[in-house]
């Protein structure tokens, strides 16, 4: 019995020795692999998480951390977690958030220091970091990535290194990298990318690269030892890649643009460049921007020009042989609010010769670039690059509710001739001081008109004048229906002649001129609307205004008086002139039932009658009176969405038919296309052209551009160009062609996004913001302002 009980004892035994040997590792191994080590504290028993809990160490934030397995250990206190690793802050205090995901950390919560691998992705909210290997400062914001890539989401910036070193919040130190804008495709090139040694970037703004090369397709094409490169797409100093061309007078042409970041407001771009037949050239442009009221524009063009025409080679065959020379342009446009209604205007336009901008308008002096550009900033462009004189001026304007008091200075560079230019006349200065004031206890207003200007130049005649010019207005007692004034002034003008080199000025240098002044308009209008079922329109409200009014002036010319502007041959008036002004509009409600109102445009008819012509003495037996003026048409009709038709037209009554007419059209489709025609007639100034231009999408990434100036007058081509617009999305290249009598030109111009677009200078720009195609480009910052050209005349 006993030895039955021991064996019973001894198998109970075996079986607890194998339950403590076997089972409970095997359930100690279990538990490992279906349940991951947690931390002890009650805030890690929820959801595989572990909270930091020193402030101090972490900067007073909390860090989460989410994985597959955690383990922690307690001396060194650290954290390991493996599989699908999530680490973020439990709560954001300010700043980007942050978030990093890897397959394997090592969290040291003393240091506050984080060891990562394995598919690491950093993420915050401007930007995005890919790596393998990565050591963290929690605290100091310092970092170092292997085999890293830097992406800046919003301008699809790509940095790719075999080493990345983050030094602060946005700095970034790299080598052996690659830096483009193009989207990267596993196993594919990207259409362009620059390889360096070395770089830093500072993401708020500048990176500097050393040692670089543009590779297109993996091709290296061209290598730049130092290279700075914009980051955030505003004013950052940085080139635009080389323009290229061929011309037949100017031979081939290279031009390589350089900008530089003076300040938030300011900023500087240099031209370099060299023309085969003609020399190197140059240009500077200074912009600077403190609002739509306070903005400059100064800039400068030279060309060292090796070449002169002769009578064979006579440019526009104009008889003005331009000897070898320096030749410039030197131009300026800027406005500055210096508050409380105090405005200054500034314009300067100064030209070596008479054919400087034509000849280079749309190379080294870039004039049709920058007289649109102007005109769109400040409303002001140069004027004609064939006009032989160039007109620069100097404006002060202080304004009241019931005052306006400004100065003018104004010089002309006359780039004709010589001699011409000795007698161009300049004002020096223009004074004019005018007002309102209403007399409460007389039924009439008076308003006044002080004048005063000096007239100098080099040879001729010369004056001072003071012109007073007060007024009386008085509205007429009429019906309601009817509105009416009346108005009546006395002017005086006192002169002081001058004479400058040899003038012939035979009279005494005081002068005295009287005049006085009598006018009455009489108007009223009428408006009906009508019921209509087109589309969402309702109705359609049509304002017809007819206008007349009298004008009746006397002027004492006994005194010999210099004939310099229309103030000095002021003339005699007796004139009855009348108006029928047409105004449309459309009234209905939109697709959400909301009402709205439309304008539509005005037609416009006038003519008057000079009743000092009709009784005017006849002079000779074919001598007749023509007292009716031509009748004058204006018409501004926008008959559907981004369509626009103007009309301007003279008719003559005696036979003569239409004098002159100017029709333009412009249609711009709701992606931007644009298409415009412009058809003028004038007989006086034997003008009569047709121009035309097109601006179209031909795919998401083919644009065409096309101009032409056919003279109908003289049966030839003015002018003519074609531009074929390649770009994709991170780069984009433009074949130009431009044609004129005088020379044949071929551009082609490479600019990379991320390049040379952000520097405002590329033509990129110009694509994404103001010409009118769309595409994937951020706005340019550049456009100094979002002014758009006036509709008015």
């Amino acid at each position: 019995m006993r030895d039955t009980e021991r064996a019973v004892l001894r198998i109970k035994a075996e079986q607890h020795a194998l339950l403590h040997h076997c089972l409970l590792p095997l359930l100690v191994i279990l538990s490992t692999v279906l349940l991951p080590q947690r931390e002890l504290s009650a805030e890690s028993l929820n959801q595989n998480r572990i909270w930091g809990d020193s402030a101090t160490e972490l900067k007073d934030t909390s860090w989460q951390i989410i994985a597959d397995k955690i383990t922690r250990y307690t001396d060194p206190d650290r954290i390991i977690a493996e599989g699908n690793v999530l680490l973020h802050p439990r709560e954001e205090k300010g700043g980007e958030p942050t978030v990093l995901q890897a397959d394997w950390i090592n969290y040291t919560r003393s240091e506050g220091r984080v060891e990562a691998r394995g598919n690491i992705v950093l993420k915050r909210a401007k930007r995005n970091l890919t790596a393998e290997k990565a050591t963290i400062d929690l605290d100091s914001q310092e970092a170092s990535f292997t085999e890293a890539t830097l992406f800046i989401p919003k301008y699809q910036l790509h940095f790719t290194s075999r080493q990345i070193n983050k030094t602060s919040e946005d700095i970034y130190h790299f080598q052996d990298g690659y830096y483009t804008t193009c989207s990267i495709e596993e196993g594919k090139k990207p259409p362009w990318q620059l390889k360096t040694g070395e770089g830093t970037l500072d993401l708020n703004g500048l990176g500097l690269l050393r040692d670089t090369v543009l590779r297109v397709k993996g091709f290296p094409v061209f290598y730049v030892p130092y290279l700075p490169i914009p980051l955030s797409r505003e004013r950052e100093t940085g080139f635009l890649l080389p323009e290229l061309s061929s011309s037949s007078r100017s031979g081939v042409g290279i031009a390589a643009p350089y900008f530089i970041n003076l300040s938030p407001s300011s900023d500087l771009t240099f031209f370099p460049g060299y023309l085969s037949r003609r020399g190197p050239s140059a240009g500077l442009e200074f912009r600077y921007f403190a609002g739509y009221e306070s903005k400059v524009f100064l800039g400068a063009s030279y060309l060292n020009d090796q070449t002169e025409d002769t009578p064979a080679d006579d440019y526009k065959s104009d008889g003005f042989l331009r000897q070898k020379e320096n030749r410039y342009w030197i131009w300026g446009k800027g406005d500055y609010d210096f508050g409380d209604r105090l405005i200054t205007r500034i314009d300067l336009d100064i030209v070596s010769d008479r054919d400087y901008l034509q000849e280079f308008e749309n190379s080294v002096a870039r004039f049709d670039e920058l007289d649109s550009k102007m005109f769109d900033q400040t409303g002001r462009g140069f004027g004609e690059p064939s006009l032989p004189y160039r007109l620069s001026r100097f404006n002060l304007n202080k304004s009241w509710d019931s005052a306006f008091l400004g100065g003018q200075i104004i010089g002309i560079d006359d780039s004709d001739y010589p001699p011409a230019a000795a007698n161009q006349i300049n004002s020096l200065p223009h004074l004019i001081y005018a007002g309102f004031n209403r007399l409460t206890n007389f039924p009439f207003d008076l308003t006044w008109n002080t004048d005063y200007v000096n007239y100098w130049r080099e040879e001729g005649i010369g004056e001072e004048r003071l012109d007073l010019h007060p007024r009386l207005i008085s509205s007429l007692p009429l019906p309601p229906s009817l509105e009416g004034m009346v108005s009546a002034g006395y002017r005086e003008t006192i002169y002081s002649i001058n004479s400058y080199g040899n003038s012939d000025w035979k009279f005494e240098e005081t002068q005295f001129r009287s005049s006085w002044d009598v006018k009455s308009e009489l108007g009223t209008t009428l408006v009906r609307d009508f019921g209509t079922t087109m589309g969402s329109w309702e109705h359609i409200s049509h304002s017809f205004r007819p206008e007349a009014s009298y004008h009746y002036r006397w002027v004492n010319n006994d005194d010999p008086l210099p004939a310099l502007d229309i103030v000095d041959t002021l003339p005699d008036i007796n004139r009855l002139t009348y108006s029928l002004n047409n105004y449309f509009r459309a009234r209905g409600r939109d697709g959400n039932g909301k009402p709205f109102e439309k304008y539509l445009g005005y037609v416009k008819l006038s003519q008057y009658y000079d009743l000092q012509e009709a009784r005017r003495d006849l002079t000779t037996p074919w001598d007749e009176r023509r007292p009716f003026s031509d009748i004058a048409l204006r018409m501004d009709i926008y008959p559907l969405p981004r369509w626009e038709l103007k009309f301007r037209s003279r008719y003559s009554v005696y036979g003569e038919g239409v004098t002159n007419y100017d029709l333009f059209t412009k249609y711009s489709t709701t992606r931007g296309d644009n298409f415009s025609i412009d058809y003028r007639y004038e007989r006086d100034a034997a003008i009569h052209e047709i121009n035309a231009e097109v601006e179209t999408k031909l795919t998401n990434t083919l644009i065409f551009q096309g101009d032409i100036k056919q003279s109908l007058e003289n049966d030839e081509t003015v002018s003519s160009s074609l531009n074929l617009i390649y770009h994709p999305q991170c780069w984009a290249l433009k074949f130009s062609v431009e044609n004129t009598p005088e020379d044949e030109r071929i551009a082609i111009v490479l600019s990379l996004v991320g390049l040379g677009d952000s520097l405002g200078i590329g033509f990129t720009e110009d694509l994404a913001e103001g010409g009118g195609i769309e595409t994937t480009l951020e706005g340019n910052v550049l456009d100094i302002s979002d002014s758009m050209r006036s509709n008015e005349e």
